[in-house]
């Protein structure tokens, strides 16, 4: 409980279980909240209402004074997305929402429904799809921010979808295959010294190759399509985007930024070498997965076994050949990371000068 979004506390107050059981998982909680507090499965309707005092809020959150605004069903529940409205709602009708979003969604992938959780001890992303146990996670910890879109949301629902569908249907496309091996995770800003130039620019190439990646590529596409499809659909033809928010096109406007300035460092940059450097990232990351393991067999055959950082060498006092045969092994595949390693690295930093004389040559705007 310690560990749950701080909105969603209140609901796991001793005192609302003296006749029924207490939920015993994070599981059985988020079951609890979604479907025996809110009924995001039973719901037809959202309501916003007008307090006496001209704020607008939602029914679930506000029970007195209330004028009726308008009703969301399944049908128009669309518009309830716009930030116009969607500022103005508690995070419990926020979530009903994006719920139905996720249900529709998962229909048209034509998917089984993955476990839907929202209270979660994880807090280093915004949403997750995991293969393991077919569970998709949405974080609610910033449904309270003000300047969140919600259109967002929309776009975190879609793309873990997408990959729940890749899992689920195990496209054949060689360029996936070899996706299932070797996956490369988004790189978090906090792991670079964003001060650093050269450090600036391993984040810009390390974000490139996450987003190239035929999975990730895909979820994307679908994710930001999907999110500005419902967007188009509630905003085209009112008043020509005359109610339409800023804090909403401008989530659009990022997201377009963060793709031009990818596909500048791809074409300008990598250009035709692009599918030599993904093998030899891919290549050096199979080559690490199976130090890895030789590491794990080593270890089992003699626990005392030493690493040598520096060489990337193992050291034993032991002369059990089988041992030894597999220390040769290691050793081997070690040295071959770093002579594929530093070759990369010289790669890059032809790249990373490339680049710089890429953005000196840019003309300016001036007013």
């Amino acid at each position: 409980i310690e560990k749950i979004p701080e909105i969603f506390k209140k609901y796991f107050d001793e005192s609302l279980f003296e006749n029924k059981p207490y939920p015993p998982t994070l599981k059985d909680a988020n079951k609890y909240i979604l479907f025996d507090v809110l009924k995001a499965d039973k719901r037809e309707i959202i309501t916003m209402v007008e307090k006496q005092n001209n704020k607008i809020s939602d029914k679930i959150s506000n029970k007195n004074h209330q004028v009726k605004m308008k009703d969301f069903t399944k049908n128009n529940y669309y518009e309830i997305f716009n930030y116009n409205n969607w500022k103005y709602l508690s995070p419990e009708t926020k979530l009903v929402a994006l719920y139905w979003f996720y249900e529709e969604v998962c229909e048209e992938l034509k998917i089984y429904r993955p476990e839907f959780y929202f209270l979660t001890e994880e807090t280093s992303c915004d949403g997750a799809y995991i293969p393991n146990n077919h569970s998709f996670l949405l974080s609610a910890t910033n449904f309270n921010k003000e300047d969140n879109s919600a259109y967002r949301y929309l776009e975190i629902i879609a793309h873990e979808l997408n990959h729940a569908q890749y899992s689920t249907l195990k496209h054949s496309d060689i360029l996936n295959e070899v996706n299932n091996k070797v996956y490369f995770d988004a790189p978090m800003e906090d792991n670079y010294n964003m001060d650093d130039d050269w450090e600036r620019f391993n984040y810009y190439y390390d974000l490139l190759f996450y987003y190239s990646q035929p999975t990730e590529k895909e979820a994307y596409n679908y994710g930001l399509s999907k999110s500005k499809e419902i967007f188009d659909k509630t905003n085209k033809e009112s008043n020509n985007y005359k109610n339409t928010s800023l804090t909403d096109l401008f989530f659009f406007r990022e997201q377009n930024n963060s793709i031009k300035n990818a596909k500048k460092l791809f074409k300008y940059v990598i250009q035709d070498e692009f599918k030599t450097q993904y093998d030899k990232e891919c290549y050096c990351e199979l080559l690490l997965d199976d130090l890895d393991l030789l590491y794990e067999e080593i270890i089992k055959l003699d626990p005392e076994a030493t690493f040598n950082e520096k060489t990337s060498k193992i050291k034993t006092k032991s002369n059990d050949a089988k041992l030894l045969e597999k220390i040769k092994e290691h050793d081997i595949i070690a040295k071959e990371v770093v002579t594929l390693d530093k070759e990369i690295e010289k790669d890059k930093k032809r790249y990373f000068e490339k680049y710089k004389a890429l953005v000196a040559k840019e003309e300016i705007e001036l007013y």
